[in-house]
C-alpha cells in the first residue's frame, strides 16, 4: 500500500520479481512493482475470488500480459481459469419429488 498525505484511497501496488513491468510516470517503486486498479477492500475481495492464484493481481492492473516477461504468469492464469470452475462450482441438481 502506498499512503500519501491528502490522497484517498491509498494506492495498492503488487511486487512480482519475475515480472519486469515498465516504469509508471513518477513511479515510486522498482520496475517489478505494478499499480493495481483496486481499492484495499476490492483487493481483499479479489484475493478471495482468485484464491491467491499466482498472477491474479495482474487481472486488476493496466498492463499488457502479452509481453515477453509474462509468459509464466499467463500460463498460471489460464490454469486458474480451467481448474477453478471444477474446484469451486457447486452443481445443483433438482431433487426428485415423491407424490
Amino acid at each position: 500500500m502506498r499512503v500519501q498525505p491528502d490522497a484517498c484511497p491509498v494506492e495498492i501496488w503488487f511486487d512480482d520479481p519475475h515480472a519486469d513491468t515498465e516504469p509508471y510516470p513518477s513511479h515510486p517503486y522498482p520496475v517489478t512493482y505494478t499499480k493495481l486498479d483496486l481499492t484495499y477492500g476490492e483487493y481483499m475481495d479479489a484475493l478471495l475470488t482468485t484464491r491467491g492464484a499466482r498472477g491474479g493481481e495482474f487481472l486488476f492492473a493496466d498492463i499488457e500480459l502479452g509481453r515477453p516477461g509474462f509468459h509464466d504468469i499467463v500460463t498460471n492464469l489460464r490454469n486458474m481459469l480451467e481448474v477453478f470452475p471444477d474446484c469451486f462450482l457447486v452443481a445443483i441438481t433438482p431433487r426428485s419429488r415423491s407424490v
